[in-house]
């Protein structure tokens, strides 16, 4: 191998002095920062002749609870439902010429039993036709809630369900619902949901 002319050498490019990476565009400022001449080792508090350390187990009474997380329900909250059935019946002009003369208590409790039937009848196909019992109407809330003795018979068996319904102020419109059906109730427990046989 010959070494080449000393020409040759010259015309050859020279490294760029450019860093590799991304160049920093012009119209970005970085910041400036001042270098100091210490070291954590050399500025560091003498350190001590002995070292103690203590292994002590945490005292159960002190255990952290868990905290629930705010996108979790509580547990006495009901799962609100994804589709509101009823709104295809509300919006008809004749359902809502019947709904205009009912009183006001009368058409929130048609409203919402009207939905809890539409929400059964969707769970499965043998709990077609549900028979729910009329709660008492209401004359100047928004909501009725039955938590403790709801139910509904179908095909001869009561079942408990819970619910939520919410209404517009006029009581023509079904806001929010939510439900949770519990299952087939015993006999021995007949009387609890005020079932009477």
């Amino acid at each position: 191998m010959q070494p080449e002319p000393a020409e040759s050498a010259a015309q050859k490019p020279q490294p760029s002095e450019q860093l590799p990476g991304n160049p920093v565009p012009k119209d970005v400022n970085l910041p400036e920062l001042a270098a100091v001449d210490s070291h954590p080792e050399r500025n560091a508090p003498a350190a001590a002749t002995t070292a103690r350390t203590s292994f002590e187990p945490e005292n159960p009474s002190e255990t952290k609870k868990p905290t629930q997380q705010k996108d979790e329900a509580p547990k006495d909250q009901l799962p609100q439902v994804k589709t509101l059935f009823s709104q295809t019946v509300s919006d008809d002009s004749v359902a809502q010429t019947a709904l205009g003369n009912t009183p006001r208590g009368q058409r929130m409790n048609d409203l919402c039993r009207t939905e809890l039937k539409q929400q059964i009848e969707h769970i499965s196909p043998k709990y077609r036709d549900p028979e729910i019992p009329s709660y008492r109407p209401f004359t100047n809330e928004t909501i009725i809630q039955v938590m403790e003795t709801g139910r509904f018979r179908t095909n001869g068996n009561w079942y408990s369900i819970q619910y939520e319904c919410a209404v517009d102020t006029d009581a023509t419109k079904i806001l929010s619902f939510a439900f949770k059906f519990g299952g087939l109730i015993p006999r021995s427990q007949y009387a609890k949901y005020k079932i009477r046989e």
